[in-house]
């Protein structure tokens, strides 16, 4: 589950039983550090690739972002676990592809 699957999945309950706009749980998911912590911890150290790929794919969806063909196509042929969780965290702040798959600094 994504963090847009969770907050979709706690939206759809929202009834007539009280206000979203003041509702705890809402306000929580659209917090941007709670957000990213869950799709940190989301992204668990035994998924497989596909899985991996998958989140970041949903991330981009939901986020400010369209899965392009090439965000596609670059998602789903890497092949490491981390650089998968690192693009899962930048999906939350990227506004173009640029962004996400920014090069990182090297360590000094």
């Amino acid at each position: 589950m994504t963090a847009a699957d969770g907050l979709a999945g706690h939206a759809e309950g929202h009834g007539e039983c009280h206000d979203v706009s003041t509702c705890p749980l809402t306000l929580l998911f659209q917090h941007p550090v709670f957000l990213r912590a869950y799709v940190e911890m989301t992204a668990e150290d035994d998924w497989p690739l596909d899985r991996l790929a998958e989140l970041v794919l949903a991330l981009v969806d939901s986020g400010s972002l369209a899965v392009t063909d090439e965000i596609r196509a670059r998602v789903n042929s890497c092949s490491d676990p981390e650089q998968l969780r690192v693009w899962a965290v930048r999906t939350l702040d990227a506004t173009d592809a640029g962004e996400l798959f920014a090069e990182d600094p090297p360590a000094r």
